[in-house]
């Protein structure tokens, strides 16, 4: 039995995918407990971003779960997960300066 041409694409695309998403959680563990040198939480870093580049409507909240960190366009909100909106860890920071 072999397998067709677009299988074989589909299980690459499925590995590739399972070992970016372990190479994130991992560097986030990792990072999550490095504080930054400043001390800003990830909600004070994407609020500076926001305003280095004058976005004015763009609200931060705080959302659950653990790196479910998101920009949503239609109500232009960027939502960041508990590890990132209150911590001050540079793994924080750069997930929401991504996201900002």
């Amino acid at each position: 039995m072999g397998y067709s041409f677009s299988t074989i694409i589909f299980l690459i695309a499925m590995a590739f995918t399972m070992y970016a998403q372990n190479k994130v959680n991992s560097n986030f563990r990792r990072y999550s407990n490095v504080r930054n040198m400043r001390g800003i939480t990830g909600a004070q870093a994407a609020q500076m971003v926001l305003n280095y580049y004058g976005v004015t409507d763009v609200s931060i909240v705080p959302t659950g779960g653990n790196l479910s960190d998101c920009y949503d366009p239609t109500q232009k909100l960027i939502k960041l997960s508990e590890g990132v909106y209150n911590k001050s860890s540079i793994a924080a920071v750069g997930i929401a300066c991504h996201e900002a």
